[in-house]
């Protein structure tokens, strides 16, 4: 939770792979307004590891990982394994789930 409106991403490694690299599903940007929750996968979580990235436009602040992941500027759905022209690489933070039906991540300041 922020004091601040934060842009949300998030992806997942398919674990499938398109010939040279796994294909990795990147989604963005979810508005999350100050001290609010947001479901960003409903359902069942299907994989044992999620990817997740935040950042507050407006500070420059960014909550990070180690996974290089394709993002864009404006509202995206990346499907690939690798970035096309209009795609930047952000660095978004790996989490373990295991067999849990949900989880909570917090954007902490």
């Amino acid at each position: 939770m922020t004091a601040r409106e934060i842009e949300v991403a998030k992806a997942l490694d398919t674990g499938v792979s398109d010939g040279t690299s796994r294909i990795v599903i990147s989604e963005g940007w979810y508005k999350l307004p100050p001290n609010a929750c947001t479901f960003l996968w409903t359902g069942p979580l299907q994989y044992g590891q999620y990817l997740v990235y935040a950042q507050d436009k407006v500070s420059g602040r960014e909550w990070t990982g180690t996974v290089p992941v394709c993002v864009a500027p404006q509202a995206f759905t990346i499907r690939a394994s690798t970035c096309g022209p209009n795609h930047q690489r952000r660095l978004f933070r790996q989490v373990a789930v295991g067999r849990q039906n949900g989880w909570t991540h917090n954007f902490t300041p």
